[in-house]
């Protein structure tokens, strides 16, 4: 059962809030059908206006599809927004598998060589003095804290050494999966020096 968002505020956010978490978690499948909106709206003590509105937000973030004599269908992990905030918010919640950190750490590794260039070419001396001895930091780190500490820092510096603001919105977007997924590394049984290894 879906849970009633609780409380008189939020209450079009909660909606989107739950099902899209149900979804990301897998408790609701790839074509799945979604109840119809007057049934959906009495499970959660919502009107239609706020179901209709909250579905439409789903369907932005590519988790569900209205489809013509079928309702609204749940889509496959290919087909969500894996870059909004909300999807790697509910993704971190569930726990990112090894399978989705790698894939993290690769699109880093195509993207920052193009960024080291534009730094190397734009960057102010204050700036390439702080990035280098915030890699010296990450260097000499002998620990998971202190190593993930200087590694968040030394990507943003150096993203933000590009002076390309696009570049720049573009890898904030990975950031707080990026963090999470550093973190989460050593649930899946990496050891910190390992994915050190992998993501410098």
């Amino acid at each position: 059962m879906i849970a009633r968002p609780a409380g008189p505020t939020g209450i079009h956010a909660g909606v989107v809030q739950g099902i899209g978490r149900r979804i990301v978690r897998g408790e609701l499948a790839p074509g799945e059908i979604l109840p119809e909106q007057g049934e959906l709206s009495r499970k959660l003590g919502v009107s239609r206006t706020v179901v209709r509105e909250a579905t439409k937000v789903l369907a932005a973030k590519g988790l569900v599809e209205s489809r013509s004599k079928r309702g609204t269908v749940i889509l496959p992990r290919s087909d969500w927004r894996l870059l909004d905030p909300d999807v790697l918010g509910w993704l971190t919640e569930a726990g990112l598998d090894p399978e989705f950190l790698r894939s993290m750490f690769e699109v880093r590794k195509i993207i920052e060589p193009a960024a080291v260039r534009l730094a190397a070419e734009r960057a102010t001396p204050e700036e390439l003095a702080a990035i280098q001895s915030t890699f010296e930091a990450m260097s000499r780190a002998e620990d998971e804290a202190t190593y993930l500490d200087a590694d968040v820092r030394y990507h943003a510096m150096l993203v933000a050494a590009t002076h390309n603001d696009h570049l720049v919105q573009l890898v904030a977007a990975f950031g707080p999966a990026l963090q999470a997924g550093l973190r989460a590394a050593t649930r899946h049984g990496w050891e910190w020096p390992d994915f050190v290894e992998f993501s410098m």
